[in-house]
């Protein structure tokens, strides 16, 4: 126990932010000029990889329903750029991934979430190759949006939720899709 950095209320910080869940809540905002927006942008578009990461659950998971989130990560050998991002971006996570075999190692800038789907529309008009990526997660964001209950979803949220997640995976280069039923739908 001890104050949150934000409000000052003698709470269970949680995290390594300093902030109660409601001032981190409130916290997932920041802005970007111009050139730093074009400039994200462009490095987003040639090396970053902006996915949404689906865990299914289990026979012992206590959610019936997938769970989703919205991920952008950007992975480089030099770290001199993500340290430039990681000071743009707030709490963004910057890891290094050590070699393996005969590659070199090279460290990874992950931004989760509310966090990345600030990022996106920030960067969506600056997008060139990778637009149709950013759209899609915007798209599945404002369906998660409506989900008021995290227990009971709305009507039709899996199956809208699915079908976002499959045409974002049929149009990643590198990443087949593991259904032909999959494939069929979106072409």
């Amino acid at each position: 126990m001890r104050p949150c950095i934000g409000c000052g209320k003698t709470i269970d910080i949680r995290g390594h932010t300093g902030l109660c869940r409601q001032c981190w809540q409130r916290n997932t905002s920041f802005t970007l000029t111009n050139e730093q927006a074009a400039y994200i942008a462009g490095l987003f578009d040639g090396e970053a990889h902006i996915t949404i990461y689906r865990q299914v659950p289990t026979r012992c998971s206590k959610f019936k329903t997938p769970s989703y989130r919205v991920i952008v990560e950007i992975a480089m050998t030099e770290r001199q750029a993500l340290d430039y991002l990681n000071s743009l971006l707030p709490d963004a996570k910057v890891v290094h991934c050590f070699r393996h075999g005969r590659r070199l190692p090279y460290y990874r800038l992950r931004v989760i979430h509310r966090q990345a789907v600030h990022l996106l529309t920030l960067l969506l008009p600056y997008f060139q190759c990778k637009r149709q990526h950013a759209e899609l997660c915007l798209q599945f964001a404002e369906l998660q949006a409506r989900r008021t209950n995290p227990k009971r979803p709305p009507p039709g949220y899996v199956q809208e939720a699915e079908d976002i997640y499959w045409k974002l995976r049929s149009i990643q280069l590198n990443k087949k899709p593991r259904s032909k039923r999959a494939v069929e739908r979106f072409i």
